[in-house]
């Protein structure tokens, strides 16, 4: 209490009766007659932080004249023994311990910008205290991370004299020379942005921080992904200074093709900010102008994506304008993306027609589930489509279900139902999610379509018995197509078609019986198929 009051003699009487200068305690300004309140305290201290961390903590004697920085009680306090350690995380009387979280005088001066470092014999506290210069705070930084915060380049080059060390990493993964291409880019105005750059080469060129893939895994980025990545969304940097950046950090020996620990190059962070971001397209040059400086255009993102895919499938193609620089550059998709660039290039007619990308250069690498998504979208209706797909890819997998949704659905199905029984692989055996074969779509169709007739439905399904499609496959009540047709037969006219099915089964078991009695013969079976003469048919 008489501390934090600048009683300074009555300060002076106590440490004489052996009162304990690194005695704890925690709370006592609410309880006290004291003229202060921790919304003042707090704002002394001038970080956040910092202020956060003080609440969790108890305090020693030293801990409010140092923030107000009564030096007269701080010289007698340290003269009698108070610890530089000025509030810990729990309640202990180890002076000189490096207690976790605890905040110690040297995080204090860096916090305070306009606040000298030196103490009374004019020694630099940074000095004084050199082996505290390394601790954070609770969930915190120590002191070279807060000192960044005010571009004070005397503070900083006097703690990493001291032994600061230049590859801490705060808890969000930030190397000093990260948090300082990070505040330079918010800084508020040239004349702050040139002395953070001033910084920059000190800690790269000077202290040899390291400008590439850090060693330790919870740095996320490189200096020269970080310097895009750390573009305001606000644009309160320019072109220029992001420009000024870069070269800096190429300068300071950054590789251009350095893969940070999250696995990108400063042109994948590009990619995505041109992408991503709006007015992003702003960075186009800059991009070109890497890829000739050398930069890799064909490193793949950390996702296994190339550049031009992801701009393809995760930004369908925007800005065109960065799209249409990827290709002029020479960037290529890698295997595994490709039949998802194939099945984009399949939805959007615009796409197909990009005169630089022909996408049947990766014809190898084109699954099959891939072309069959391509022949459906051509199967609905994409006449131009279908014919570049049968151009370059000779068989589907879903040409049955093509000819079952256009009898099930389309007014006028002759079109894509005939197209789809040409494929050589048309498998006659499909069954439809409804759970029924394509006889039963014939027999559907005339249930359903009005204009639908019955020679019509005998025509289709003759070519669909030529294709292997089965005449006793039951629908989900248990029934054949011949019984389906049977229970309806006065209510719509299929005569021709049920008479039909009806020859065909006939002329099926008699052929059967006569491979049984040793009389095969083998081409009767096409004959009756073809048989429009009724050679077979029954009298009803």
């Amino acid at each position: 209490m008489a501390a934090a009051s600048r009683k300074i003699e009555v300060a002076k009487k106590l440490l004489e009766h052996n009162a304990n200068p690194n005695a704890l305690g925690k709370g006592f300004i609410y309880y006290s007659q004291l003229p202060l309140d921790y919304e003042t305290l707090e704002g002394e201290m001038a970080n956040n932080e910092l202020a956060v961390a003080s609440r969790y903590t108890h305090w020693r004697p030293l801990f409010i004249p140092f923030v107000l920085g009564h030096q007269e009680m701080i010289e007698l306090l340290l003269a009698n023994g108070a610890s530089p350690v000025l509030a810990v995380m729990r309640d202990g009387e180890g002076g000189s311990a490096f207690e976790p979280g605890s905040i110690n005088v040297l995080h204090i001066l860096a916090s305070q910008q306009m606040r000298g470092y030196t103490d009374a014999a004019n020694q630099s506290y940074f000095n004084r205290y050199s082996s505290y210069i390394n601790n954070p705070i609770l969930r915190g930084e120590a002191p070279l991370f807060i000192a960044l915060r005010h571009c004070n380049e005397g503070m900083l080059r006097d703690i990493i004299a001291n032994g600061g060390d230049v590859e801490s990493v705060s808890e969000l993964g930030r190397t000093p020379l990260i948090q300082a291409i990070i505040y330079c880019y918010k800084a508020r105005t040239s004349l702050i942005r040139m002395r953070y750059r001033s910084i920059i080469v000190y800690l790269a060129r000077y202290c040899g921080a390291v400008v590439g893939s850090h060693p330790n895994a919870m740095v996320a980025e490189t200096p020269l992904t970080a310097a895009i990545m750390a573009i305001p969304t606000d644009w309160k940097v320019t072109i220029r200074d992001i420009r000024l950046m870069v070269d800096l950090l190429l300068e300071c020996g950054a590789g251009l093709n350095e893969v940070s620990n999250s696995g990108h190059t400063i042109l994948h962070a590009l990619c995505r900010f041109i992408c991503s971001k709006q007015h992003g397209s702003v960075l186009i040059d800059l991009f070109k102008d890497l890829v000739r400086q050398g930069a890799d255009l064909q490193i793949p993102l950390p996702s296994g994506h190339s550049m031009l895919g992801a701009c393809i499938v995760r930004y369908n193609r925007q800005p065109l304008s960065f799209y249409r620089l990827l290709l002029q550059l020479g960037a290529s998709l890698v295997p595994q993306e490709v039949s998802a660039v194939f099945e984009r290039w399949a939805e959007c007619p615009n796409f197909r027609k990009s005169p630089d990308f022909d996408v049947f250069q990766y014809r190898e690498h084109i699954t099959q589930a891939a072309i069959d998504y391509a022949y459906k979208a051509a199967f609905d209706g994409d006449e131009k489509l279908l014919s570049l797909l049968q151009r370059h890819f000779t068989t589907t997998n879903v040409a049955e279900r093509a000819a079952t949704e256009a009898l099930l659905h389309d007014k006028n199905h002759s079109k894509r139902f005939n197209l789809a029984l040409k494929y050589a692989n048309f498998n006659g055996l499909y069954i439809h999610d409804n759970g029924n074969n394509l006889l039963h779509s014939v027999i559907d169709r005339l249930e359903t379509h009005p204009r639908y007739k019955d020679a019509q439905a005998t025509a289709d399904t003759k070519a669909l018995l030529s294709r292997g499609v089965s005449l006793e496959c039951p629908d989900d009540w248990g029934r054949t197509p011949l019984q389906r047709l049977w229970c309806m037969r006065e209510k719509i006219a299929c005569a021709s078609l049920r008479l039909y099915l009806h020859d065909v089964r006939l002329g099926r078991e008699y052929i059967k019986a006569q491979r049984e009695s040793q009389h095969d013969n083998q081409d009767e079976l096409g004959q009756l198929l073809d048989d429009d003469d009724g050679t077979f048919q029954l009298t009803m």
